[in-house]
C-alpha cells in the first residue's frame, strides 16, 4: 500500500511537471508571437510605398483645347493670316485680331483679283448690276464689286466672327487626303467653320455676313436691281463663289502664298 501511494504521488508529480512545463512553453510562444503580430498590425497600417496615390483628374482648359484643335504641324503661321498651311500651326487670336484679318483681306492682292473676276463676268454677260457694257459701266461694277467684297469681309470676319466666337481662318487640308476630300471640305466651309475652341460650328458669321451685304447692295445697286429676286440671287452668288475661293485656296495655296496674294 505504501509502495502504491508512493508511485501514486510520483505520477502525480510527473504529470505537474509535464503542464507546467506545457504552460510555460506556451506561454513562451505566445511571448514569441507577440512582437511578430504587433509588426504585422503596424505594417498593414502603412501604405505601401511601390502603390501611387491615385492621380488628381485633369481638366482641359480652353487655352490647351484650343492649342489642341489647332495644332497641325511644326511651324507657327503669322497671327493675323488668313489662310493656314497644312504644316502650320494657328495662333490664338483675339476679338481685335479678327478685325485686323478682315481690313488686311481688303487690300489683298487675292481679294481684288476676285472683284476684278467678277466685275467682268458681270460685264460680259450683261449681269446685275445692269450699269450697261461700255468703258464706264465696267468702272462702275468693278467699284461695285469692291463695295461688295469689302462689306463681306467686314460684316462676316470683323463684325459676326467676334460676335459669335467664331474663327474666320480657313485652314488648308493638304496633301494627306484625297482630291475628292479636300474639294469636299474646301467648299462647305461656306456653311461650316470653327469655333474659338476648335470646334466645327455652323458658319454663321459668313452667311449673316453675306446676307447683310447683299442688302447693303441696295444702297448703290441701280434702281433696277433693287428687289429681293436680285437681292437673293446676288447672296447666293456671293456664297457660291466663296465655295470657290476656298477650292483654290485649298488647292493653291503654296501658289498664293508664294506670289504673296493673301495675308500669310
Amino acid at each position: 500500500m505504501r509502495f502504491e501511494l508512493r508511485a501514486r504521488s510520483v505520477q502525480l508529480t510527473a504529470a505537474a511537471a509535464f503542464g507546467l512545463s506545457l504552460s510555460c512553453a506556451s506561454g513562451a510562444h505566445a511571448q514569441a508571437s507577440a512582437p511578430l503580430l504587433m509588426a504585422a498590425a503596424e505594417s498593414s497600417s502603412v501604405p505601401d510605398a511601390n502603390v501611387l496615390p491615385d492621380a488628381p483628374s485633369s481638366t482641359v482648359s480652353h487655352t490647351a483645347a484650343l492649342s489642341t484643335a489647332q495644332a497641325r504641324g511644326g511651324r507657327t503661321a503669322p497671327k493675323h493670316a488668313k489662310f493656314i498651311a497644312a504644316d502650320e500651326n494657328a495662333q490664338t487670336i483675339t476679338a481685335g485680331d479678327k478685325v485686323v484679318i478682315a481690313v488686311r483681306q481688303l487690300v489683298s492682292p487675292l481679294s481684288l483679283g476676285g472683284e476684278i473676276i467678277s466685275a467682268g463676268y458681270t460685264h460680259l454677260t450683261n449681269g446685275a448690276p445692269n450699269y450697261g457694257t461700255d468703258g464706264n459701266a465696267f468702272a462702275q461694277r468693278f467699284g461695285a464689286s469692291v463695295a461688295r467684297g469689302s462689306s463681306q469681309e467686314i460684316f462676316s470676319d470683323g463684325v459676326f466672327a467676334p460676335i459669335l466666337h467664331i474663327d474666320p481662318r480657313y485652314y488648308v487640308e493638304g496633301s494627306n487626303f484625297s482630291f475628292v476630300h479636300r474639294a469636299f471640305y474646301a467648299a462647305t466651309r461656306v456653311l461650316v467653320a470653327r469655333t474659338d475652341g476648335g470646334r466645327n460650328t455652323v458658319n454663321a458669321p459668313l452667311v449673316l455676313g453675306y446676307a447683310a451685304s447683299a442688302a447693303l447692295n441696295n444702297a448703290y445697286y441701280p434702281q433696277i436691281n433693287r428687289n429681293f429676286k436680285d437681292t437673293a440671287s446676288g447672296f447666293g452668288g456671293s456664297l457660291g463663289g466663296a465655295a470657290i475661293g476656298f477650292v483654290f485656296s485649298e488647292f493653291a495655296g503654296r501658289f498664293v502664298k508664294a506670289v504673296h496674294m493673301s495675308s500669310y
